[in-house]
């Protein structure tokens, strides 16, 4: 489209520009490129490509195709700024950003657009490309702190599975038993050198639900081991476990596990056995608890996709689990081997906040009472945080209400709304709070980890950081959990979701990540770190009718 490239040195002193279309500053032009060959006008060599991971540019103000959209090259010496003029008037401004992998940086750089709307006007925004690249909203201004993101631990295309034998592998592929391109994680956690993962049966051809693999693995795709073995993974045997969305792992080193009891769930959508908990000793891998959902707990169309266990003492435990899509909680407890349903008008999802768009594709969910959180126990007293996944919408109840049978169903005025993350974060799904008081979760729609200290503020958009953001390795971060070391730290899946369900997955690319931080960095520089005073509200006016 006739377009160019402006290339200025970093010391180039900006405060003496003046209008766009009069950049005196020295330059190189370069016509965009599609092809790998090396661009002639370039003495380093740059060449320009587009693969698929980087199809789009976000910035603060809007999206906008490019096809230069990813640059690979030598990494500069210095940071240089990048100026495309796609009209006689309009500027857009540039800026690069290494792209971590592991804690190696490739020689490969994303771009951020801002639009030079003002055309004095050239310096704030120049400033604000940092903070942008560092994956903060023009908005968060205040919050900025220079920082590495999340570390990428893990990442696959297709999944493998570690059989037996490379025999016992043809064999479960041959026989439809193993399809790679069926098999997406979905959850996870992390107890020691393990890290645990659940792979829904969404079609046929998953071996395994329940896996795990050590953190000290070398690889960066490792192989799947089945948990507790392959024993537990035998199709249509309901005494073994069916389908996994997410688990829990709780202070007595104990894994919490909801079997949905359903199978090819973008399918035929069969339940193949009654829905169940289960919870195995880490320490020995055995199981040591099994409790079938009472069939009167259980409606029709129930799906049920969350857990997490409430320790009071190992032996007075309980646990909280979601029904998704008929809108229930049910309390499980341990040691009296019961459980009720507790169903309240704030376990709904939002009817405007049920259409998702992303990554050009829209599609519509109505699911309800999603991700869960505990609160440290402050004074015998402690809470459940949650929130729908079709909301933007966070509530807390006070788990001593939960713990009663009777004022857990009859005090539906206990569910207390905290706040809304309004438009600017959207819908999210996971989420886990540290010993802090520190909520972080997962914001789909952005490819974004967010943050809020309750101890901070109120939950309101002002009082809310970004942990990281990025759309290939956090595209749809799925799944995030706080572990239970010492010097804790924050893990999440990302696993571009939206692709599985209603487009197609690239086997040959990474579609499913593992990244971590420590809790105490992720916050640094964001409303979330400890003794931050959240800016007072503006007070609007309102005119008379």
């Amino acid at each position: 489209m006739g377009s160019y490239v402006r290339v200025w040195p970093a010391d180039y002193n900006w405060h003496s520009v003046g209008e766009p279309a009069q950049f005196s500053a020295p330059t190189v032009t370069a016509e965009y490129r599609y092809s790998s060959e090396p661009t002639p006008h370039y003495d380093q060599g740059y060449h320009y490509e587009q693969p698929s991971e980087y199809n789009r540019i976000q910035s603060n103000f809007e999206y906008r195709d490019s096809p230069l959209d990813y640059i690979k090259a030598p990494p500069p010496k210095a940071p240089v700024e990048w100026f495309i003029r796609f009209s006689k008037n309009v500027f857009y401004c540039l800026t690069p950003s290494p792209i971590a992998k592991g804690n190696q940086e490739e020689n490969k750089y994303f771009f951020i657009f801002i639009k030079i709307q003002k055309k004095s006007y050239y310096l704030p925004w120049l400033v604000s490309m940092t903070w942008l690249a560092a994956g903060q909203q023009g908005h968060e201004s205040q919050q900025v702190a220079q920082k590495r993101g999340l570390t990428e631990v893990f990442r696959w295309g297709n999944i493998d599975f570690a059989y037996p034998s490379s025999a016992a592998r043809d064999a479960a592929i041959k026989s439809g038993l193993f399809v790679p391109e069926s098999n997406l994680p979905l959850g996870l956690e992390v107890y020691e050198n393990r890290l645990f993962v659940t792979l829904p049966r969404w079609r046929k051809g998953t071996p395994a639900t329940l896996a795990w693999v050590p953190l000290d693995s070398p690889l960066d795709s490792p192989p799947l081991n089945p948990y507790p073995s392959w024993d537990w993974h035998v199709p249509g045997d309901c005494r073994g476990i069916t389908t996994v969305f997410r688990l829990n792992v709780d202070d007595c080193g104990r894994l919490w596990v909801i079997d949905t009891g359903s199978e090819d769930i973008l399918g035929s959508l069969t339940t193949t056995c009654p829905p169940k908990i289960l919870v195995f000793d880490l320490k020995t891998d055995r199981l040591i608890a099994r409790y079938e959902l009472p069939k009167k707990q259980v409606k029709e169309g129930s799906l049920f996709t969350n857990i997490i266990a409430d320790v009071v003492t190992c032996k007075k435990t309980y646990a909280y689990v979601n029904d998704v899509f008929r809108f229930g909680l049910i309390v499980y407890d341990l040691e009296n081997n019961k459980s009720w349903r507790v169903e309240n008008p704030y376990f709904f999802p939002e009817p405007l906040k049920s259409v998702y768009t992303h990554d050009g594709l829209k599609w519509r969910w109505n699911d309800g009472v999603f991700g869960f959180a505990l609160s440290p126990v402050e004074g015998n007293r402690r809470f459940l945080y949650y929130h729908a996944m079709s909301s933007w919408r966070e509530f807390r109840i006070d788990t001593s209400v939960l713990h009663n049978e009777t004022r857990a169903t009859t005090s539906p005025d206990a569910v207390e709304l905290l706040g809304s993350r309004k438009r600017t974060r959207g819908n999210s799904s996971g989420q886990s709070m540290d010993r802090n008081g520190v909520l972080f979760y997962n914001l789909i729609l952005q490819d974004a980890v967010g943050c809020w200290n309750s101890y901070n503020g109120e939950y309101s958009p002002e009082a809310q950081g970004i942990v990281d953001v990025s759309n290939v390795t956090l595209n749809f971060p799925n799944d995030l959990k706080v572990d239970h070391e010492p010097d804790q730290s924050v893990w999440v899946l990302s696993n571009k979701l939206h692709k599985f369900l209603y487009s197609k997955l690239d086997p040959n690319d990474f579609n499913t990540r593992i990244l971590t931080m420590k809790t105490a960095d992720a916050v640094k520089g964001t409303p979330c770190e400890p003794g931050y005073v959240i800016p007072a509200k503006k007070t609007r006016q309102c005119n008379e009718l």
